[in-house]
């Protein structure tokens, strides 16, 4: 068992750095709601807050018994943006009528960004009873946050942030549970996993893997009760959701993707293709991973059962995923469908740092930080772009061919010419040479035009984007953040950046409180208040208090 003491300053750390990962997310966001998917979540939570029901006007939905629309995909994340929506209201009026209902949709969007600071918190806890020092922990939650997708989905209005977050939570929790026991630590283990299914059915395999190493421990009455009424809980609302679109219990509302005839891609085209492919490939838009079957055999030595657990659940989900007819999850960035296991995969590469008998750890170390900005930089394209303007001007969209062709978006998957990362780069370079030339896109917007963001006319994609097609397209040439939008939009530049620049000020003042709290507490405890496996003797080189990745614990 932990002291309080210690218990505390880990939990002040987690805070400290999961509002500085916030706070450069709120900075990076778009505030816009326009793909398909997202659109469909948007009026979901819309009817959710406004009209309480769970029908959709129009969007990626099926007709139920009583013949209204009603969405494919889950519940959970319309009841984690509900918050947000009213939030979205409520400031709405401040704005300029034209902006009203754009206003709306930003304030509904943030829940992503909260989320991904709720993960940075949850996912350095984590790394802490793994081993790893808490100066070592906040570098790679640095890497997890900034140099994987992370990074990109925490600007969309997707679920996959959130899956990563209830994966994250389940899997902190389960580590706890299995470490210390406690009803604490199996409420957090259900929640996130109950949460996590009802984001997306489809994760229910990862996340009953990552469960199963914890079973053992609920053999007390108060642990076992706490999980088993948040399960429940969570799988009654699910159940209540079903039964409210479809009039079936066990109906998943997805239609034929529910279905076997919708995993129909080979294996090995959909395993190459979420893996390496040079549109799509996980080792491309998150290299760090490369590094996790490494990391899984040190996890075995910390703790087999969890180990295996994890990664049979990974395993699992890719396979899933690698015959499913639509594997590449597009319109997205990178490997869509498997950025909720990202946070489990860089987990595991903490396992194998934490180990301080590695004999070249400090190369470890270094090949860590090599990736970790490999990653960033790719991530920093898509950051600045959004991954329509390039799907556009790549000609991927408007689609030309159906979703399940085999050569949809051929070029782009497959091709490294046609790669989305290079394509994201050369639109940055190009946008910002124009900016600063004073070519600047200018957005029009009447509160006629406005009105159809939110309101469901015959035109569904006028309706989704809120612009006219010829601003969507000059919007190709501008940056995929919130300021510049706003700027785009009409609104005072000098204003606009002054408080863009406050919310990065923001950033810097937590990410450097973080660090000092890491430092202090390095080297306070020293290296033996984690024994990760039994450690052996080494150098034991004493590093400076300020350095983020030191390669030994100061002794």
């Amino acid at each position: 068992m932990k002291e309080s003491g210690g218990r505390t300053q880990e939990l002040r750390l987690a805070f400290l750095t999961g509002v500085a990962v916030l706070f450069v997310y709120l900075a990076c966001a778009g505030g816009r709601i326009v793909a398909s998917d997202e659109h469909t979540m948007f009026l979901l939570t819309q009817s959710l807050v406004e009209r309480h029901t769970v029908a959709v006007p129009e969007g990626n939905a099926e007709v139920g018994p009583d013949g209204r629309l009603y969405p494919k995909a889950g519940i959970g994340q319309a009841l984690a943006a509900a918050p947000f929506y009213v939030l979205g209201k409520l400031a709405a009026p401040f704005a300029p009528p034209r902006l009203r209902p754009f206003v709306v949709r930003a304030g509904t969007s943030l829940v992503n960004p909260f989320a991904g600071g709720v993960l940075a918190a949850v996912f350095l806890l984590l790394l802490l009873e793994l081993g790893l020092a808490p100066r070592q922990a906040l570098g790679l939650t640095a890497v997890a946050a900034f140099a994987t997708p992370l990074w990109v989905y925490a600007k969309l209005f997707l679920g996959e942030t959130l899956l990563a977050t209830g994966l994250t939570v389940e899997l902190y929790g389960v580590t706890r549970l299995r470490k210390d026991g406690g009803m604490g630590a199996a409420a957090l283990a259900a929640l996130g996993f109950g949460f996590a299914i009802l984001v997306k059915y489809a994760i229910a395999p990862a996340a009953v893997l990552f469960f199963l190493p914890a079973l053992p421990e609920l053999k007390r009455v108060r642990p076992a009760l706490a999980s088993i009424l948040i399960v429940g809980a969570s799988l009654a609302v699910a159940l209540a959701y079903d039964v409210a679109r479809t009039g079936n219990l066990i109906s998943s509302g997805y239609g034929r993707q529910g279905t076997l005839a919708a995993f129909s891609t080979p294996i090995w085209v959909g395993l190459y293709g979420l893996l390496f492919s040079s549109g799509k490939g996980l080792l491309w838009f998150a290299p760090v991973v490369a590094l996790a079957p490494a990391g899984f055999l040190a996890w075995r030595r910390i703790d087999s059962k969890l180990a295996m657990g994890v990664a049979a659940g990974v395993v699992v989900t890719i396979l899933l995923y690698a015959t499913f007819e639509h594997w590449a999850g597009d319109g997205s960035w990178g490997p869509r469908y498997l950025v909720p296991l990202v946070p489990a995969l860089v987990a595991a590469v903490g396992a194998r740092l934490a180990n301080r008998s590695l004999p070249d750890r400090r190369v470890w170390w270094g090949t860590v930080l090599g990736l970790g900005l490999l990653g960033a930089a790719v991530q920093v394209g898509g950051v600045a772009i959004y991954f329509g303007a390039q799907m556009r001007e790549a000609g991927d969209y408007p689609y030309t061919r159906a979703l399940s062709d085999p050569r949809f978006m051929n070029e782009s998957h497959w091709n490294p010419y046609f790669t989305p990362i290079a394509g994201h780069w050369r639109m940055l370079a190009r946008n910002l040479r124009e900016h600063l030339s004073g070519h600047v896109p200018h957005v029009s917007l009447s509160d006629a035009s406005a009105a159809s963001a939110v309101a469901a006319p015959s035109d569904a994609t006028t309706s989704r984007i809120g612009v006219s097609e010829e601003q969507a397209t000059a919007l190709t040439h501008g940056f995929d953040l919130w300021p510049a939008y706003a700027v785009y939009a009409g609104l005072p530049a000098v204003i606009v950046l002054l408080a863009w620049a406050l919310v990065w000020l923001v950033a810097l003042a937590y990410g450097s409180w973080a660090l000092r709290q890491a430092s202090w507490m390095t080297l306070r405890q020293g290296p033996s208040v984690r024994p990760a496996p039994p450690p052996e003797q080494d150098s034991g080189t004493t590093v400076r208090a300020g350095s983020l990745f030191s390669m030994t614990e100061p002794r």
